[in-house]
């Protein structure tokens, strides 16, 4: 990994349209993938949220080798990795370190398999009364 690549390990394998994959490479984006990703969603203009959506996404799918339908296979908190890491090559590469120890996110699938699977319970001392 540089400044200019991240590892998005995602909590499962996936069989997507580049095979069978529990991580992929997200480069850094540049301003080409906004101008395209803003060209890309222009018929979503009605709806702000969407289109910000669709613009994350086709943005996503542009800085790995993924295709905006693979990203649609995602689970919701895989493809939050995805936009989590998005966020972080956004930001000024001398920042990068302190914010991603603060999204605390697992640099490969090793690191992934120690964490372990999310817990589906909260521990009773976290529960309100």
């Amino acid at each position: 990994m540089n400044d200019y690549t991240e590892t998005v390990v995602f909590t499962r394998p996936y069989q997507l349209s580049t095979g069978k994959v529990q991580s992929v490479e997200m480069r850094e984006p540049t301003s080409r993938d906004q101008i395209n990703a803003l060209k890309a969603t222009t018929k979503v203009s009605h709806d702000k949220e969407l289109r910000d959506y669709e613009k994350e996404r086709f943005i996503c799918a542009n800085c790995t080798d993924l295709t905006p339908d693979d990203l649609d296979t995602l689970h919701d908190c895989d493809y939050e990795r995805m936009a989590l890491t998005l966020m972080l090559l956004r930001t000024d590469p001398d920042q990068r370190e302190k914010m991603r120890k603060g999204f605390a996110l697992p640099q490969s699938v090793e690191e992934q398999t120690a964490l372990g699977k999310p817990q589906a319970e909260l521990p009773q001392d976290t529960i309100p009364e």
